[in-house]
């Protein structure tokens, strides 16, 4: 999403910073003229990124042109991210074409997009098994997708053509998939922005399907559609929440939002405390999403005193007393995932059961859990909880002052031992699930011979590993030696498994 501004329409004209005052901004005030107001919400959150992509693919190219691996020019990032991410080919694309452009023949290009539409949902959505089983991932995406036609929602079924046409692109390498995921995603986003743009119009469940397809697939550019899907759920209101299809979808991008605010050190969404304490504390997903809110905002403040005590502005009491808060936060976290909706099985390797072979190559032990989204909720939460101790440690591994009298060092030592031996059991936790999710074993603790067919779901248990394992693996972090080699070896099969290393090369190691 390109960084527009958001003042008024005069003081845009005049080149000038507005201080968004409504209903009249104070600059027009103090100048006695009249304020004409601000551009639509939505115009500001939907912009063609094409041109911008492609400028990004064309940099990292003439970047690593020189380097003993040619990189193709498809390529277009130097750090790894999500599956969905990083697949398209910088060449000269028509922006606002009428219909979608050809690559070959009709009939060509319509089979290859129905295959790698039904390779996609193959591999990437994940349905709730029963009733005790999770609620599962795009799970609303099919149906909504059958559906496009009928309804003429050019903008959803353009976004998963280009997520489809550019996860096929990165597993056969084929440059005319990746030019046309490039189209599609450019076709998309006009498609959005005119649905948006209607006067009086509620952004229904197709345009918030489209905005979470696009954000998977453009997952890569910090923040492109983050704005933009939080608007969404705010023009969408209260009602979304007693609608079944609602609540999942405001489920799955209510939780993109929040993991992007963690993961990238964001203060939290301010309409994230509104919405789940106008929800029941009874639904998991609620508590997990206040958890991380919590982490978030607590984090946040940490950060803040930090960079105020480097400078000699707070006092070493204040930061003392975060700490105790943080603590307590991950202590209210932690007890309430003990609830039997959460339970999975933590098995020794000799109680595994299968190929000889396969389960000698896994870890000495391994969680099973219901299904692999399970597996990934806890993850989610574990590395929440890696992200809170390594602010903590961040805090009281600071140069040392003069402490107060109150404040014994004996304290502070035992503070940094328990946040240390925590961050180790729970990256421990987290590489115990890379069996289930990479499917070396099913849910019952079996574990599947290399000479039989994988389960389709591996795409989307690698990806969901993609973040837990790269906070692990960080120069920053404070695991083990021999859990950051794991998780590498992880990440490995994680670029395997999602395709990034036959498309993105050494790039996609960063």
């Amino acid at each position: 999403m390109s960084h527009r501004s958001r003042g008024c329409l005069r003081c845009r004209q005049r080149r000038v910073k507005c201080d968004q005052g409504r209903p009249s901004c104070q600059r027009c005030v103090t100048r006695s003229e009249a304020c004409v107001g601000y551009r639509d919400e939505l115009d500001l959150c939907f912009q063609d990124q094409t041109q911008t992509t492609v400028q990004k693919i064309a940099l990292v190219s003439d970047k690593f042109n020189d380097k003993a691996y040619q990189v193709p020019s498809r390529n277009h990032r130097a750090r790894s991210r999500s599956l969905d991410t990083c697949r398209i080919k910088a060449s000269p694309v028509r922006h606002h074409a009428p219909d979608p452009p050809r690559l070959h023949s009709g009939g060509d290009v319509g089979n290859l997009k129905d295959e790698a539409v039904s390779n996609f949902l193959d591999n990437y959505v994940l349905y709730p098994c029963h009733e005790s089983s999770s609620p599962g991932f795009l799970e609303h995406l099919p149906g909504l997708f059958k559906e496009v036609n009928v309804n003429g929602r050019l903008a959803l079924r353009w976004a998963v053509e280009a997520a489809s046409l550019a996860d096929y692109s990165c597993r056969k390498n084929d440059e005319n998939s990746a030019r046309k995921a490039l189209q599609q995603y450019s076709q998309s986003l006009n498609a959005l922005s005119k649905s948006l743009s209607k006067n009086g119009k509620e952004p229904d469940d197709y345009d918030l399907m489209t905005v979470v397809t696009l954000f998977i697939h453009d997952e890569n550019s910090f923040g492109a559609h983050s704005q933009g899907m939080a608007h969404i759920l705010r023009l969408r209101g209260h009602k979304q929440f007693h609608d079944p299809r609602g609540w999942g979808l405001f489920r799955l991008a209510h939780h993109r939002l929040q993991k992007e605010r963690l993961a990238k050190q964001l203060s939290p969404l301010p309409d994230s405390g509104k919405w789940l304490d106008s929800l029941s504390s009874d639904i998991s997903f609620v508590e997990l999403e206040k958890g991380a809110f919590d982490v978030t905002a607590v984090c946040e403040r940490a950060r803040s005193l930090l960079s105020g005590l480097k400078s000699g502005a707070p006092s070493w009491e204040e930061m003392i007393q975060l700490v105790r808060e943080m603590i307590s936060v991950d202590l209210k976290i932690s007890r309430w995932r003990e609830r039997p909706e959460w339970t999975f099985k933590s098995l020794p390797r000799s109680a595994l059961t299968g190929d000889p072979g396969c389960i000698s190559r896994l870890p000495a032990r391994v969680e099973v859990h219901r299904d692999i989204w399970m597996a990934y909720e806890w993850n989610y939460h574990r590395t929440g909880r890696i992200i809170l101790h390594q602010t903590l440690l961040e805090c009281l591994l600071q140069p040392s002052i003069d402490l107060p009298s109150a404040i014994s060092a004996h304290e502070i030592s035992n503070y940094i031992d328990a946040s240390t031996s925590i961050i180790h059991d729970l990256a421990d936790s987290i590489l115990s699930t890379v069996p289930q999710s990479l499917g070396d074993i099913d849910s019952t603790g079996q574990c599947v011979s290399l000479t039989s067919d994988k389960p389709g779901w591996q795409a989307i248990g690698a990806y969901l590993l993609l973040w837990p394992i790269k906070i692990i693996k960080s120069h920053n972090s404070m695991a083990t030696e021999t859990q950051r080699h794991n998780a590498e070896l992880c990440f490995e099969r994680i670029r395997e498994r999602t395709g990034m290393k036959a498309n993105l090369g050494p790039l996609s190691s960063i």
